[in-house]
């Protein structure tokens, strides 16, 4: 077995271990993080001493820099107070940027993103089919907690991406298989079911969003490469889920989190919820205006308020103030590259048809993380380490 090999069934370890594992006996494999992610980072550690070469862009140094300066700016902040357990967010927040390297050295060296959006479709399934198989009664409240941070919010968010991963994930697109694409239908309806059950408002707008864009975008480049086969097989499949949802999931409709948050009884605790979001968001602000420097201190609002502001974009101005651009910086850069990469790609070919379903991908990830925090959670690296390598082997096929 090759080492990437090894290091991808060890980021396969860290995933499972967290969203399928975890959910299913309500324990982790023990020292299953810190053995997978170790050996993970020794194969691919390997490899790279063997190529003698290894790509580190910008946005890997940004966050690296980033983690850095937390730690020196934070130490500074609490000195007085001498509360060190900022160093334990700090190592959680360097493991994160370890996945998100070894995820975009694997895609690099292979020369592919297959591996990043597998492991992306492979951990949204199996927390689907966890949870699915762990909630005796489809109209139970799903409430996830555990030691990887896992909410009701997070689940959504990791159903909304495999909504995306799992269909692009395997196969090949002139000669796609029934049995795979039914496979894959199925996923997406696993996925779907989860986000109701969880009640995750943002999540099933980010699908929303991915179908819109698609539509918009994509369309006009599948109509010019469908054939009657595929016309069939999409209609099979369509009814075939037509038939399973209408008699399996909307009797459930109106018992699960979603329907009771957008029209039932949850409907005015949803409200509150998102205003006390929004005063979260206007305290960050506050904090950054007071301390426009350093910030509060790495993971410091969540100590002051009990939880975090709930958006990748405020949290860092908030503990980090202006340093906080060094992790914020990433996002854009990566955004201004897809759009790059769209416009100067030749019209009507297959790879422009791709670069456009990846930037839906990202208007999908960005919007979930007006809602989560991506610093403190573990499935955005996932995505995040897929698109760096995405970007800089599109860069060298132009080039």
């Amino acid at each position: 077995m090759k080492l990437l090999d090894v290091a991808k069934a060890a980021l396969y370890g860290i995933f499972l271990n967290y969203y399928c594992y975890y959910v299913v006996t309500g324990a982790f494999i023990p020292g299953g993080t810190v053995l997978f992610l170790a050996l993970g980072l020794l194969c691919v550690g390997v490899d790279v001493l063997r190529q003698r070469c290894v790509h580190v862009g910008i946005e890997v140094q940004c966050w690296i820099l980033y983690a850095v300066v937390s730690l020196i700016s934070t130490a500074l902040i609490t000195l007085e107070s001498g509360d060190m357990g900022f160093i334990s967010d700090i190592i959680k927040y360097v493991q994160r940027v370890a996945i998100i390297m070894m995820v975009a050295y694997i895609c690099e060296r292979e020369h592919s993103i297959r591996f990043g959006l597998q492991l992306m479709a492979v951990t949204a399934v199996a927390l689907a089919v966890s949870v699915i198989s762990m909630t005796g009664d489809i109209q139970l409240k799903l409430n996830i907690t555990s030691g990887a941070n896992l909410s009701a919010n997070d689940t959504g968010a990791i159903m909304a991406f495999g909504c995306f991963a799992v269909p692009f994930a395997w196969g090949k697109r002139e000669r796609p298989s029934l049995l795979l694409s039914a496979l894959k239908t199925a996923g997406v309806i696993c996925c779907l079911t989860v986000i109701f059950l969880a009640g995750s408002r943002k999540s099933i707008i980010a699908v929303a969003i991915m179908v819109i864009l698609l539509l918009l975008m994509c369309v006009p480049d599948y109509g010019r490469k469908t054939d009657f086969r595929r016309v069939c097989m999409i209609l099979v499949i369509g009814i075939a889920a037509y038939l399973f949802i209408s008699r399996n999931l909307l009797p459930y409709a109106e018992q699960t989190n979603l329907y009771t948050r957008l029209f039932g009884r949850g409907a005015e605790a949803a409200g509150e919820s998102d205003e006390g979001r929004i005063r979260l968001m206007v305290w960050a602000l506050e904090y950054f205006a007071e301390h426009p420097l350093f910030g509060l201190g790495f993971n410091q609002f969540s100590g002051r308020h009990g939880v975090y502001t709930h958006s990748t974009y405020f949290e860092p101005l908030a503990c980090s103030g202006v340093l906080g651009l060094l992790y914020l910086y990433p996002y854009a850069s990566i955004t201004i590259k897809q759009i790059n990469l769209i416009l100067g790609t030749p019209r009507g070919s297959y790879a422009r048809v791709k670069q456009k379903e990846l930037f839906v991908y990202l208007c999908m990830f960005l919007f979930v993380a007006v809602g989560i925090p991506y610093m403190y959670k573990d499935a955005p690296c996932i995505i995040l380490g897929t698109f760096i390598a995405h970007q800089v082997i599109s860069s060298e096929d132009m080039g």
